[in-house]
């Protein structure tokens, strides 16, 4: 099985779209599951587990032609790196569902309120 992992990195890398249909169905699934337990319980009206796996699936064939994963040489290899990136991918969403919960960055300290009259004389 190594070997063909082996073959697929070297046709995806020259941006073979079959090759890459056939790391999609081998891997997308256990993506979705790994965004899913990643995501938590976040609301996922707008950006799901799925969302999070096609992104990380697109960021790696993107890497691949980019040939910025030229590291990659067996299974474990490309496993470890569709982990990560699905993980950091989830975690960028996770951060964002939060800081939008809080504000967005849109939430202003006291100081804007000023100094009323009786606080300067």
């Amino acid at each position: 099985m190594s070997e063909i992992v082996s073959q697929w990195l070297l046709r995806l890398a020259e941006g073979d779209d079959d090759t890459a249909q056939e790391i999609w169905n081998d891997y997308f699934g256990k993506l979705v599951a790994l965004a899913r337990q990643k995501l938590g319980g976040i609301p996922r009206r707008d950006y799901d587990e799925e969302d999070v796996a096609i992104s990380a699936m697109n960021s790696f064939y993107q890497g691949m032609v980019q040939h910025k994963f030229d590291h990659l040489h067996n299974r474990d290899d490309l496993w470890r790196l569709l982990v990560t990136i699905t993980v950091r991918k989830a975690a960028a969403r996770r951060r964002s569902y939060f800081a939008q919960k809080r504000g967005g960055g849109r939430v202003r300290g006291e100081s804007i309120f000023g100094h009323s009259e009786e606080e300067q004389g």
